[in-house]
């Protein structure tokens, strides 16, 4: 996770954060310590987003990059 985020965010760039766990809520932390414009849409842990869901907000904010975890260990929300 740390590598893709210190890979692919920089300074200033619009980031779109899934967050329904502790790894959703780690992403956000990442992005912030990189300076990105971090933009989170929230779900109870262990719920999921519908793709609707994902896509308004990618709609509404533009961002260049989504972060989505595909499994939430935390959870089990996949």
């Amino acid at each position: 996770m740390e590598t893709c985020v210190t890979n692919l965010v920089a300074e200033g760039d619009k980031v779109l954060v899934c967050a329904n766990g502790y790894f959703g809520l780690r992403f956000k932390e990442m992005c912030d310590r990189h300076k990105a414009d971090t933009v989170i849409i929230k779900k109870p842990w262990g719920e999921v987003f519908s793709d609707d869901e994902v896509e308004k907000a990618m709609l509404e904010h533009k961002p260049v990059m989504l972060f989505i975890v595909h499994a939430e260990t935390s959870t089990g929300a996949l």
